[in-house]
């Protein structure tokens, strides 16, 4: 568990940001939902190929990085 901590959930299939609330997806890092560890485990277990859809730690500088994308997972983009 990570109590506190806050996930920001990355589409590769979409290649977008999950918004707030699963409400769509968006490519402005600014405008994608947080969500808690609970709330991203149950978005990003269930994906198959595995590494779909990926969990991302929130943390001070991520926000600021208009152009951030996670590290490929070694599937396709």
């Amino acid at each position: 568990m990570t109590p506190g901590r806050m996930f920001l959930i990355w589409s590769w299939h979409k290649n977008q940001w999950w918004r707030q609330a699963r409400q769509g997806y968006t490519p402005d890092i600014a405008e994608a939902g947080e969500y808690t560890f609970d709330e991203a485990a149950q978005v990003v277990v269930p994906h198959i190929p595995p590494g779909e859809e990926v969990a991302v730690l929130l943390n001070s500088t991520l926000r600021g990085r208009k152009d951030y994308r996670p590290p490929a997972y070694g599937g396709s983009s």
